[in-house]
């Protein structure tokens, strides 16, 4: 199969490159804050440090309940139908459950602190870090829902500046603050706060103003009752594939100590450098097929994605050669010399880049073309596979094959729901 390069010219093509020089800068400026954190904390602390990170991923994903991939969904899908009512009552009732979820799930974790703060931050008796962990999952649940909205208008400048902004924000904070991992926390969830209120402030504004005004309340309940089975759905599926990075930490903590932990942290840390560049990539499609979706151009969504696949697959294949044939480098450029016992997990977690950029690439059309949640079930059963294999892993090693196993199950998951259910989805043409 041949890959057609005009797709650079068309406006998905530009939303890409936009976005993929973007995700450089915001790779850069990670690896720098991660260098600096594994060299101020240690090997102990930094395992703890990618604990919490981990977990308050989770976390925020749940407070965000689906709602990072329901918006954009349904925002883009009416702005292409050109009721603009219906879009900002999408808008408005997704923000109404994310704040809705953000406030029960503080209320749970608080009546249930003691029994969740060992598993949240990796220590007990710690409460002004568990609840500072709290705080910092409500940044990013808030901030991942101003990037979500700005996917939804189809404004991919101000979806990869906002990032920018915010990572370069995390990396500033790092040079006044590096080795009190609470104070540091504290300061990245405000600074992000900060400026996720002043950007809604200004560009939100319309949004209410229009609706308010237009008096359509009602039209509320009804965009409710489309998000939260949608969104719920997937929920299940961003609960699973955080935890697909979270459990192997909490199982190897608990199993091998601190210091093994922070060794298969790297190994994960690294390939989290990687996959955020498919993954934001793969967020241009999910507006740009909902949109195709609604007018009908299935033949351009099909040419889109199997040429996207074919580049995801060599971009990644390259990627994982270059850092397992130079490892060594890699870890001291990004760590220090102390890491270099991670060497053994490295070598293996690193080819999970591969499975999950092409997981990536097709989550976001797969939730887009259908209110089936594909991606939740095949996260699922890659799940249970991974948590079967973790009983049965007697050593570190074994933990690190069976990680890397369950995301080529989920990759070949993936690739066989588009494949196989797309076009019988698309000929029927049933997504609303």
């Amino acid at each position: 199969m041949n890959i057609d390069f005009t797709i650079i010219k068309t406006k998905i093509g530009k939303d890409v490159l936009v976005t993929f020089f973007s995700q450089m800068v915001i790779m850069l400026t990670f690896f720098v804050v991660n260098k600096i954190l594994s060299n101020s904390l240690g090997v102990e602390g930094y395992g703890q440090y990618s604990i919490i990170k981990k977990n308050s991923t989770v976390i925020a994903m749940v407070m965000l309940g689906g709602m990072g991939i329901a918006l954009p969904r349904f925002f883009s899908f009416y702005r292409a139908k050109q009721n603009a009512t219906k879009a900002n009552s999408i808008f408005i009732g997704s923000l109404l459950i994310v704040l809705a979820l953000s406030f029960f799930i503080f209320i749970m974790f608080s009546v249930f602190n003691h029994e969740s703060e060992t598993i949240i931050t990796g220590v007990s008796h710690n409460s002004k870090l568990f609840y500072t962990t709290l705080l910092y999952s409500f940044s990013i649940c808030i901030s991942s829902f101003l990037f979500s909205f700005y996917r939804g208008i189809g404004n991919f400048v101000k979806y990869n500046v906002s990032q920018i902004i915010i990572q370069v924000l995390i990396l500033i904070s790092c040079f006044y603050e590096q080795k009190h991992l609470v104070n540091l926390l504290i300061i990245w969830s405000i600074s992000t706060l900060i400026f996720t209120f002043l950007a809604f402030t200004n560009d939100t504004r319309n949004i209410f103003s229009l609706f308010f005004k237009a008096k359509r309340f009602t039209i509320i309940q009804t965009s409710l009752k489309e998000l939260v089975p949608y969104g719920l759905t997937r929920l299940v599926g961003d609960f699973v594939l955080f935890s697909f990075y979270a459990l192997p930490l909490i199982f190897s903590n608990s199993k091998f100590g601190i210091r093994e932990t922070a060794f298969f942290s790297v190994g994960i840390m690294i390939s989290n450098m990687i996959t955020p560049f498919f993954g934001f990539l793969g967020t241009v499609l999910l507006p740009y097929v909902s949109e195709n979706v609604a007018n009908e151009n299935h033949n351009q969504i099909k040419k889109t994605v199997n040429n996207l696949m074919i580049i995801y697959t060599l971009i990644s294949f390259i990627i994982c050669n270059t850092v397992f044939y130079f490892m060594d480098f890699f870890i001291k450029l990004l760590f220090n010399s102390e890491y270099l016992g991670a060497s053994n997990m490295i070598s293996i977690i690193i080819w999970s880049v591969l499975p999950q950029a092409v997981y990536l690439l097709l989550r976001n059309p797969l939730d887009a073309i259908s209110k089936i949640p594909y991606n939740t079930i095949n996260l699922t059963l890659s799940f249970l596979l991974m948590l079967l294999m973790f009983y049965k892993s007697t050593t570190i090693i074994e933990l690190g094959y069976s990680f890397l196993i369950s995301n080529f199950v989920l990759a070949v998951l993936s690739v066989l729901s588009w494949y196989l259910f797309y076009y019988r989805i698309a000929s029927k043409q049933t997504t609303k």
